[in-house]
């Protein structure tokens, strides 16, 4: 995946329509592909933004 290559992470994905959140992260910097993140208690939380993200009352929401 190009986002790989270019040595990004992690990266997550917001889908508006249906109210979902996804992430993604790599295992190491030189891993070829991504692992899915589990979220924990509906969130998910991003290691390279110290915070968890989480769809919440119709939003897309940062704790």
């Amino acid at each position: 995946m190009r986002y790989a290559r270019l040595g990004i992470p992690e990266y997550f994905v917001y889908d508006r329509l249906r109210q979902q959140v996804h992430g993604y992260r790599l295992p190491a910097p030189d891993a070829p592909r991504y692992q899915r993140i589990v979220p924990q208690m509906g969130r998910y939380s991003s290691a390279v933004l110290g915070l968890d993200l989480a769809v919440s009352g119709g939003k897309l929401q940062f704790f």
